[in-house]
């Protein structure tokens, strides 16, 4: 039986079209649902609810519906769209100001459709306003808004914009909706149609164009002259340009606006060559097409008319002359300067006063005090409103809703805002501090999806700039301290992972070890330190967010990436120092530091799994239950925080670390569970994980971070099964063969992931990942007999990466003489093979040399289990040939004799 949700959107139309289908189609429905989340078939009366057709990362939810069969005559039925304003539950992103803020936009698409429809020339280019009311969902009150459902219709495509004949025909519509002083505010290939009928016909002729304008939901409502009304960004707004025109220069929306997205989508999408501009060249249209995308308003044309009427003036003459209005000019400087007018009337008219009355000179230094105030407020505001920008940036350039390039030229602009205005004295201080938070996670969002040479460098122009102001008070102020520490801590992380130079050519082990002493070295307990902030509460508060933030990235960037170094394991572990200085002074009490203090537990957590408290690096573990409890109860303690955190209103900075610790938590636990032999446990949990992170993937696949989450989860839910046979103590042939078929198809996914993450984001973590899971891979497959798989495997591995041993935390060398073994018996000729069948060897025996029991004592289980897995395979008669090499012979009955000692 195929589900609804099964079948290509032409048949579903098709089906829709059938009114007298409908009753059917209602039925079917009904025995076999689809999902759509909180809401039922039947939730908006007089209709029944399809499927949802909107992304799941929008505020808005909309939906596929028809008229319900069972109370609408067949001459009445139609099938239409449901837009509404609900909480999206899934996500936990979206706060009540902006579901208010959705459903205001419901009010605006609503009321400007009912004005659009009175337009018999926009009838079929706009959607027909059908109905709009109030349903209830749960205990929450929501608005929706019934439109037409356009057929056999498509969204527009970058190749339907190159042609200046169909750019008129789009503008013909813009510009009778900006007659109407509606500006659409959100022009996207997404909101734009075309008709589908004609695919694969001839070319379009100028008449044939039939485009389709959708979701009014950004609109604005033009004013004739708004001097001095205030500015509000509309709350959809997802082209760049409106924040260019409100933030930079405080022009209110108008229908320049929607030229402005329209002209900079069309560069985007052509790079300005059309197919009929005959003798033209894209050079031609550049000088205009700088006009049409200034950020300033009053020089770019005034609305569609005026943009179509260029273009036709270019495709005839090959110029276009425009007529510039004086008085738009004059009026866009006085909307934009008018406090710094009023200031320059106010210092002049207080320089000829003091002149007389010395009294007055006074009055004019408490003036410049007050505005010296008044614009460090406006800068700050402008910092927190670009931090906000950025969070936005990165999350449409990791869904690819626009380019990496574009992105990134946006993220460039708010680092030079940043720099200037940590490097201005004159600023309040906390402002610059937020500037230099600012830089910080600018370096995160390169990171995420610049891949590391923009991070890099951001971050060393950062600690440039810091060092520059080195003798200012400003550096003895704890949270620039702290902020220097995470720069510090992250360069360390790029040097390591990425070979990317440190500052002046630093250590990064010295470095690493200089700030550990320098966190450790401040007193985060003395009251001196509140009071070089100021005595109020929330800057104490701030303090003590910076602590656990810096405490995490320490122990996340300059303490993880050196696993290994004795240093780290002194008498008391250099983990649980810094973790303990960092929460000593912290109130768990405290709601506002819920998630960060949730990241700091998991990061320790993750740490002691991985062997930062252990006496000895690598030590194995007899029985890992106990120290499975301990890691357990503090992962679960930082699910518990994160759950409380979410109850409250989130800062941007904390929804995205609450958002990635809802994924990371259970795979830690996962992964947990497995080394402790609950594996029924373990692989729901890591099911659980990767499917939650293979849905945040689809959403954003240009995010170096989620593909690095997804990879981790299902890398470890495949370990779930090799570590079932490895643990379970004389496992029967037939079990240890079932489990590593079972794991298979999860390790071709850890390995297709990681191969994506390594041409993605090429790093020593995703290198080690790639080759760890191939290993592993061919192990599982040769464990079968599938040996020409397992060769396909280690083929497809040597066009990305040097085979090599991926270290003792990841593999015991095992693993890598079978499949080295392997290599040289098949391809003896083969570039390197014999080198690393030599160098593997050596490797496993310096491993049971280090392993080998004591007398009087027995081989840990975990390694006998794997030293006889290890022999079966040897004895394999692919390697007979072998048995003429003597270290081979001599490696086997090694191993074989421990084995022997162990079992006696």
């Amino acid at each position: 039986m195929i589900h609804w949700d099964e079948y290509p959107l032409a048949i579903k139309e098709e089906i829709l079209a059938q009114v007298q289908s409908h009753d059917e189609l209602l039925d079917s429905l009904i025995d076999s649902p689809v999902d759509l989340g909180e809401l039922q078939i039947d939730s908006v009366p007089g209709y029944c609810i399809i499927e949802q057709i909107q992304p799941s990362h929008s505020l808005h939810s909309i939906f596929l519906a028809i008229s319900d069969p069972r109370i609408t005559p067949i001459p009445l039925r139609h099938s239409v769209c449901i837009k509404l304003a609900c909480v999206n539950s899934e996500h936990g992103r979206f706060s009540f100001s902006e579901l208010e803020d959705c459903r205001l936009s419901i009010d605006k698409e609503t009321e400007s459709l009912r004005i659009l429809s009175k337009i018999p020339q926009l009838h079929g280019k706009i959607p027909k306003l059908i109905h709009a009311g109030t349903i209830r969902i749960g205990s929450f009150e929501t608005k929706y808004l019934v439109t037409e459902y356009f057929f056999s219709v498509r969204k527009a495509r970058a190749e339907d914009l190159t042609s200046v004949a169909s750019i008129c025909q789009l503008l013909k519509i813009l510009q009778i909706i900006h007659q109407q002083g509606i500006v659409h505010g959100d022009l996207t290939l997404e909101n734009l149609m075309m008709v589908d009928s004609r695919v694969g016909q001839k070319a379009l002729t100028q008449e044939e164009y039939d485009w389709k304008i959708l979701d009014f939901g950004s609109v604005a409502f033009s004013r004739r002259w708004g001097l001095f009304s205030p500015s509000k960004r509309p709350s959809f707004a997802h082209r760049l340009a409106g924040p260019l025109d409100e933030i930079r220069y405080a022009c209110p929306i108008s229908a320049s606006y929607d030229v402005a997205c329209l002209a900079l989508l069309i560069q985007e999408s052509t790079c300005l060559a059309f197919t009929d501009a005959g003798d033209l060249k894209s050079g031609d249209f550049e000088s205009y097409w700088r006009l049409a995308t200034d950020p300033r308003p009053e020089l770019r044309p005034s609305d569609a008319g005026q943009f179509r009427g260029d273009l036709v003036g270019l495709m005839r003459n090959g110029t276009c002359r425009r007529k510039w209005h004086s008085l738009s000019i004059i009026r866009a400087g006085l909307r934009r300067n008018t406090k710094t007018v009023a200031l320059v009337v106010a210092m002049f008219s207080t320089v000829a006063f003091a002149a007389t009355y010395a009294i007055y000179q006074r009055q004019l230094s408490s003036q410049a005090r007050e505005l010296n105030a008044q614009l460090s407020q406006t800068v700050e505001s402008l910092m927190h409103r670009n931090s906000s920008m950025l969070g936005q940036i990165t999350d449409l350039a990791i869904m690819e809703r626009i380019g990496v390039g574009q992105g990134k030229s946006q993220i460039d602009g708010l680092v030079e805002q940043s720099l200037a205005t940590w490097g201005n004295s004159n600023l309040n201080p906390q402002v610059r501090i937020t500037a230099l938070r600012l830089l910080v996670d600018a370096s995160q969002a390169m990171l995420e999806f610049h891949k590391s040479k923009s991070s890099h460098a951001c971050l060393i122009r950062t600690y440039e700039a810091i060092q520059r102001v080195a003798g200012q008070s400003i550096n003895k102020n704890p949270l620039v301290r702290l902020l220097t520490i995470r720069i510090r801590s992250k360069l360390i992380r790029l040097a390591v992972q990425y070979n990317h130079p440190m500052p002046l050519g630093q250590d990064p082990q010295r470095v690493a070890k200089e700030l550990v002493d320098d966190f450790l070295s401040m007193d985060l307990l003395n009251k001196e330190s509140g009071r070089s902030l100021t005595s109020k509460e929330s800057q104490i508060e701030l303090l003590h967010r910076e602590t656990l933030c810096c405490a995490e990235n320490l122990l996340r960037s300059a303490i993880y990436v050196f696993r290994g170094s004795d240093w780290l394991l002194a008498k008391t572990p250099v983990v649980q120092r810094v973790y303990e200085h960092a929460t000593k002074s912290v109130n768990r009490q405290d709601k506002t530091l819920c998630v960060p203090l949730a990241a700091l537990e998991c990061q320790y957590a993750f740490m002691i799994h991985k062997g930062f408290l252990s006496p000895v690096w690598w030590a194995g573990v007899d029985d890992y239950s106990l120290l499975a409890r301990i890691v357990q109860q503090r992962y679960i303690e930082a699910q518990a925080l994160v759950q409380e955190g979410l109850q409250d209103k989130l800062t941007d900075e904390d929804a995205n670390v609450a958002r990635e610790l809802r994924l990371r938590i259970p795979n830690y636990l996962g992964m947990s569970y497995s080394q402790q032999g609950d594996f029924s446990r373990a692989r729901g949990m890591l099911q659980e994980a990767w499917r939650l992170s293979k849905q945040e993937l689809d959403q954003a696949p240009k995010s170096v971070l989620c593909l690095r989450r997804a990879a981790n989860a299902v890398w470890d839910l495949a370990d779930t099964y090799t570590n079932e046979i490895f643990i379970t103590p004389e496992m029967n042939e037939s079990c240890r063969m079932e489990l590593n078929k079972a794991s298979i198809p999860h390790r071709n996914l850890a390995i297709e992931l990681c191969r994506q993450w390594v041409r993605l984001d090429r790093s020593k973590e995703s290198e080690v990942a790639y080759v760890v899971n191939v290993l592993r891979g061919f192990y599982s497959e040769f464990s079968i007999g599938n040996e020409g798989r397992g060769l396909q495997i280690l083929h497809q591995a040597q066009q990305e990466v040097i085979l090599k041993d991926p270290g003792i935390g990841h593999s015991n060398g095992d693993e890598l003489l079978i499949a080295s073994a392997f290599l040289h018996v098949r391809e003896p000729g083969g570039d390197g093979h014999r080198n690393l069948y030599e160098s593997s060897l050596e490797r496993y025996r310096e491993w049971l040399i280090e392993h080998e029991p004591a007398d009087g004592q027995n081989l840990q289980q975990i390694h006998r289990d794997r030293i006889a897995g290890l022999t079966r395979l040897m004895q394999s008669e692919i390697f007979g040939e072998l048995e003429a090499d003597s270290r081979w012979r001599g490696l086997k009955q090694y191993a074989q004799r421990i084995l022997n000692r162990s079992s006696i």
